[in-house]
């Protein structure tokens, strides 16, 4: 029931770091024995980097970089690059 309304909370927050990693902390947290100010400290740490994969995600999205490409599909004809020279170097 407790864990019910701390997951409702979060959610209402939109902490989804905190969210996702609530479980696994918490059961951790119990067989490790931590203390309160540890968990609240593991679950910020799950947060900010939650966030932080987040800008990385929306930055790369704005970039609008190509699809990656594999070098078996690369078309050598059109540069001056020694194929062979560059899969050697792969």
């Amino acid at each position: 029931m407790l864990r019910e309304h701390i997951l409702n909370a979060l959610d209402e927050l939109r902490l989804g770091g905190m969210r996702s990693a609530y479980d696994e902390i918490s059961s951790c947290a119990q067989k490790k024995g931590y203390s309160a100010e540890k968990i609240i400290l593991t679950l910020l740490e799950a947060e900010m980097a939650e966030q932080s994969a987040k800008k990385l995600r929306y930055r790369l999205a704005q970039a609008k970089f190509p699809v990656q490409k594999e070098l078996e599909g690369f078309d050598f004809s059109a540069t001056p690059v020694d194929p062979a020279r560059v899969t050697a170097l792969c």
